[in-house]
């Protein structure tokens, strides 16, 4: 049973993640305390060659999802944020052999960790704007295409959001 390199099936790629998130925060004086959960569908996708140029490569993931805590400084209508939790996604990939056309595809959902931080304003008393960076990393994993390839995903994002308040 071979093993090839991670890298040759898990190249990198850029999309486009949207979604939404709920979450309960608590104030003390100026720190912010809270709770979020959030989850999203993304087109993370891309194909390259292999090591082995007899095949392409692909690795996909079509959605996350995290369960993460914060901390925050408000200031005025301002607060700053550090977060950090579980993620959780399902990552898929494919092996294509380019002379047959015969396609190994194979998927799992796979655990990990989340960090980040990011600012938010509140426009008004119910309407808040954000912008957030997000590390999220998943377990090891070997998935069986044309033979087990090991994958350790990795996702790195800028968010953006609206919320709403209650």
């Amino acid at each position: 049973m071979a093993v090839r390199p991670t890298s040759h099936v898990q190249p990198e790629s850029d999309g486009f993640v949207g979604g939404g998130y709920l979450g309960k925060n608590f104030q003390i004086s100026r720190w912010v305390f809270g709770v979020e959960s959030d989850f999203y569908l993304t087109d993370l996708s891309r194909t390259l060659p292999c090591s082995n140029r007899a095949y392409n490569c692909n690795s996909h993931s079509d959605w996350n999802a995290s369960f993460r805590g914060r901390l925050g400084y408000a200031v005025d209508r301002t607060l700053f944020f550090a977060t950090a939790g579980y993620a959780v996604t399902e990552f898929k990939g494919f092996t294509h052999q380019i002379n047959t056309g015969q396609t190994y595809a194979g998927e799992e959902v796979l655990d990990g960790f989340a960090v980040g931080g990011g600012i938010e304003r509140a426009l008004t008393n119910s309407l808040l704007v954000r912008a957030e960076y997000r590390h999220e990393e998943f377990s090891d994993a070997q998935i069986l295409y044309d033979v087990p390839y090991g994958v350790k995903p990795r996702i790195d994002m800028a968010l953006f959001g609206i919320t709403w308040k209650f």
